[in-house]
């Protein structure tokens, strides 16, 4: 069964995990920053991953791609879906 993790669980990343795990298709994680969000700990989290859905604000152009660079690192995706408006350019 594939793997799949949702990282961030906010208003999009919330709703593409629950969308997700009702396929029962895949095996599913969910990661966020803040604990009350969070499904599970990053140490719970295969490596590698099938699919990386990453679903963080872009705020500005370094810290989002040093984020997104430290979760392919870490997990090893196979295929990184990007949820996110990013600025033009």
């Amino acid at each position: 069964m594939a793997q799949v993790l949702v990282v961030g669980l906010g208003e999009v990343g919330s709703a593409l995990y629950s969308i997700i795990v009702d396929s029962k298709r895949f095996e599913v994680y969910g990661y966020d920053l803040d604990p009350s969000k969070t499904v599970n700990r990053l140490e719970e989290i295969p490596s590698p991953i099938d699919y990386l859905h990453f679903c963080v604000p872009y705020c500005d152009r370094d810290s989002f791609l040093r984020a997104l660079k430290e979760y392919v690192e870490r997990f090893n995706p196979g295929l990184v879906l990007v949820h996110s408006t990013v600025a033009p350019g």
